[in-house]
């Protein structure tokens, strides 16, 4: 969580995202992190055997009625599943909204047929885009009680909540949970002390680890790290790095993550590492060094965007990047291969299997500078193939954080209300099989 002021991390994002964020249009909203200073209850429903503290809200299994949702996400049966509404925004064919809050948080989770994400109060929810049906996780009491970071890997959810912040005491905690989403069982997994050590600011399960960047308590000239527990062992491989890591992403064997070297002599100085997790990222696989942003990692592959082949941002003293393309690495080989060099902005890749999607604005009236109302779109392209398609080509609107896992395709986007996850079926597309 954000402890008074800008911690490591979020600095550091925030001048990735200064790079890497160039809109369509001056006028459209984006996505925001405000209330990450927040904390949340572990299985607020009721449902299962959760470990709560004795501050955790006791009427979130009954009521909904401190819901801000102008449609009634938390209803009077919120541990129960509950039928996606149809309705909401159009995006195109096999394109739906599927979540109906004020403000969806960026730091939500798909993998393997489950979507997982925060609302704007810090409550968590869960969908099954299988059966169109969303369950309701979690729900916040700040500041004595609030849950973060959502994220879902082999049929179970974890996330970290928060204990007691506004005591500044010794009864401060933060404790990861493990939610099995067939039983609907809950067991906490770690704890940390809330004042007197490190800070988890992300978790992304994979494989047999959660991984998390460690923000530093207190200190702000402190580095942060890299840890990743071991969900069976429960051993802690830390991960350091002698510049500034952040962004940590990971498939259960390799992790990547970006950082940035002060007074570079070219470009911005973001470059991406890759490392092995279980001799603690001792084994680097991989590291380039050139103008890298956000990347995303599947069990073959690396995605990232990429600004090499920009002549008019930073390069020339410009403060905006304008031609980042898409690239790709195979993990196994270590080979490189561009994905999409359009000479427009393309960011926020994602990948699965030989599948590649991205968000894309070569459909903008200037499609590199002046502002637009129309324009951005969802791509996907099949490496093996060789085939490109435009995925959301009847809606224009703007499109951030993608995310990718088999069949389906989610980013944020504009809706009504505020800023909602839509999600692609790629099988329903016919570009999609087992």
């Amino acid at each position: 969580m954000i402890h008074g002021g800008m911690n490591h991390l979020t600095r550091i994002s925030a001048v990735l995202l200064l790079l890497i964020l160039a809109s369509c249009s001056s006028k459209k909203e984006q996505p925001s992190d405000a209330g990450m200073d927040s904390q949340i209850t572990p299985d607020a429903s009721g449902d299962s055997d959760t470990d709560t503290d004795s501050d955790t809200d006791s009427d979130t299994d009954s009521d909904s009625d401190t819901d801000t949702d102008s449609d009634s996400d938390t209803d009077a049966d919120a541990g129960a599943w509950q039928p996606i509404p149809d309705g909401g925004k159009y995006c195109g064919e096999h394109c739906r909204q599927v979540t109906f809050v004020p403000e969806v948080r960026t730091e939500y989770d798909l993998n393997n047929g489950y979507l997982v994400y925060s609302d704007n109060d810090l409550n968590i929810w869960i969908v099954d885009l299988n059966r169109m049906q969303k369950r309701f996780i979690s729900k916040s009491d700040w500041p004595n009680y609030a849950s973060f970071y959502p994220t879902t890997y082999g049929g179970k959810t974890y996330y970290l909540t928060q204990h007691n912040r506004n005591t500044n005491e010794e009864s401060g905690t933060q404790i990861i949970y493990e939610l099995d989403i067939s039983s609907w069982y809950s067991t906490e997994i770690t704890k940390f002390n809330l004042f007197n050590e490190p800070s988890p600011q992300s978790l992304l399960a994979r494989g047999d680890y959660v991984c998390m960047y460690m923000d530093p308590p207190g200190v702000e000239t402190a580095k942060g790290h890299i840890e990743c527990l071991n969900l069976d062992t429960k051993v802690v491989k830390r991960i350091d790095d002698p510049e500034w890591p952040g962004g940590p992403f990971h498939n259960g064997k390799y992790m990547a993550h970006y950082y940035r070297i002060p007074s570079p002599p070219f470009g911005s100085g973001t470059h991406i590492k890759v490392r092995q997790i279980e001799d603690a990222g001792i084994s680097k696989t991989w590291d380039y060094l050139g103008d890298k942003g956000y990347h995303y990692m599947s069990d073959k592959g690396l995605v990232w965007v990429d600004w090499r082949n920009d002549t008019l941002g930073d390069k020339n003293g410009n403060s905006m990047r304008y031609n980042s393309d898409i690239y790709y690495l195979d993990l196994e080989t270590l080979e490189e291969e561009p994905v999409s060099t359009h000479p427009a902005i393309q960011r926020f890749p994602a990948v699965d299997g030989n599948l590649v999607v991205w968000m894309d604005k070569r459909d903008c009236q200037d499609m590199n500078s002046a502002p637009s109302q129309e324009g951005e779109a969802i791509y996907l392209y099949n490496m093996e193939t060789k085939k490109e398609v435009n995925l959301t080509q009847e809606d224009t609107d703007w499109k951030d954080y993608v995310r990718m896992s088999g069949r389906w395709v989610s980013f944020l986007s504009p809706s009504d209300p505020g800023i909602n996850i839509f999600i692609i079926d790629l099988e329903a597309m016919g570009l999609y099989s087992e």
